[in-house]
């Protein structure tokens, strides 16, 4: 049974006419708003039998309940794990785990769960290696937005006042206190330094 429009309207999305105004005969849309044209019936199979090859691969990424990526990140906070580590780790936005976690967002896509899923406490432990290279891309926004490293290394507590910006891995706990000095600063002091390299799930 499909959704109704005062359903859709409710929740702030567009009906599926409104959405396939204006594409062209051979998009799903159109298929999907009721286009029952040799291009749109191509196009509508051609999603299905991606679909199924996808389920069968297991890189299916439908909607499902949250409840198991939930559960696991609360265990691992349970642990000592700071919630950053996991989104420096898995890449999803911090504050999209946090609303997994608080229960706010009930249902997610599959791959995000499986990303989650896969996250082990020795992964996200504070003195664990990974790339610095999307740490250092937060620093070098901040220098762009006119802060120099001396400046920086000094927000991060360091002993000497370089940072070393050649360094091809960095602990956990370092990476976490980049992420939480750059985000302090953006809120603060940058509205316009644009959204965290760990954004977008």
């Amino acid at each position: 049974m499909g959704v109704s429009t005062n359903t859709l309207a409710a929740r702030g999305l567009k009906p599926v006419a409104a959405l396939a105004a204006g594409r062209g005969h051979g998009d799903r849309l159109r298929y999907k708003a009721g286009c029952r044209c040799v291009a749109c019936r191509r196009a509508n199979s051609a999603y299905v039998r991606a679909r199924h090859i996808a389920s069968k691969s297991g890189d299916w990424n439908g909607i499902i309940p949250a409840g198991k990526a939930r559960a696991h990140i609360r265990t691992l906070v349970a642990t000592g794990i700071d919630r950053r580590a996991i989104s420096i780790v898995t890449g999803i936005a911090d504050p999209y785990l946090y609303n997994i976690a608080g229960g706010h967002r009930k249902r997610i896509r599959a791959r995000i769960e499986r990303t989650i899923l896969q996250v082990t406490k020795d992964q996200v432990m504070p003195e664990a290696l990974i790339s610095s290279e999307s740490s250092w891309e937060l620093i070098k926004k901040l220098v762009d937005k006119g802060y120099d490293k001396t400046r920086l290394a000094k927000f991060l507590g360091y002993q000497s006042v370089q940072l070393r910006m050649d360094d091809s891995h960095i602990t956990i706990r370092e990476a976490c206190s980049i992420q939480r000095m750059y985000d302090g600063l953006k809120k603060c002091c940058f509205p316009g330094v644009g959204e965290s390299a760990n954004g977008g799930a």
